[in-house]
């Protein structure tokens, strides 16, 4: 009678233990499910988020553009390459209330998601009985963690390369200014050609001028990611 009462506490006690271990594996899964998320949400914004510094880049230059003309022009009726860029202009602050529109639906969707981690986090820690499974649930977070960061690595790598684009860009409008500049001002050309010249100088210098008032205005932005690694932590702790 002792004996089947010791084998049905062990039996218990094996079912326990099996139970709490299918648990932990169950929710050690939906951690790592909801990461798997969380990157694909990140993925979104960080596209997102370029996409919306390429439209302000091309906002602010034509802008710029007509800040200048209406300017020095404030009695005449627009021109017709005028009123184009400020249709331009109108479509992109459409756009970019899109982007701001996407970007915090993410963001709401990250900071839901991490959350969501952190409790099931919290009720993996509970649940862990051995060495191996409180290292396991490091590991797992700390990945986690590191697909965080090197997203926001990434997101801001792809800007700067945008930001490099433009900035080539800008300096073989330089090099072509300098180069007009060089023959206007050795002055061995015909009164024909000077005209030419200087009107292509024109040009070339307005180019180079609105080619650089966006990345004056670009350099000192902070990306979206950048931004909301911090924040969504502090949300967290709070």
């Amino acid at each position: 009678m002792v004996y089947m009462k010791r084998a049905s506490m062990s039996f218990s006690l094996q079912n326990e233990k099996r139970d709490f271990t299918s648990l932990f594996n169950q929710l050690k899964e939906q951690y790592m499910a909801l990461s798997d998320k969380q990157q694909k949400l990140r993925e979104r914004l960080m596209r997102a988020n370029q996409d919306a510094y390429e439209v302000e880049m091309s906002r602010t230059s034509k802008m710029a553009i007509i800040q200048a003309w209406e300017k020095h022009n404030q009695e005449e009726k627009a021109a017709e390459s005028i009123s184009r860029l400020k249709n331009d202009v109108a479509d992109l602050d459409e756009q970019l209330s899109g982007l701001v529109d996407v970007r915090q639906k993410l963001e709401k969707a990250l900071r839901k998601g991490q959350e969501t981690g952190k409790a099931v986090e919290t009720r993996l820690r509970s649940l862990a009985q051995t060495k191996e499974q409180t290292e396991l649930i490091d590991l797992v977070v700390r990945m986690e963690s590191v697909q965080a960061e090197r997203m926001s690595a990434i997101n801001d790598l792809a800007i700067q390369s945008l930001i490099m684009e433009k900035t080539d860009s800008t300096m073989s409008k330089l090099s072509k200014y300098e180069m007009l500049a060089e023959k206007l001002i050795e002055g061995r050309i015909d009164d024909k050609d000077r005209e030419r010249l200087e009107q292509e100088y024109r040009i070339v210098k307005n180019q180079f001028h609105y080619h650089l008032i966006p990345l004056k205005n670009i350099q000192s932005v902070v990306s979206w990611n950048s931004l909301l690694l911090p924040k969504l932590s502090s949300s967290t702790s709070t």
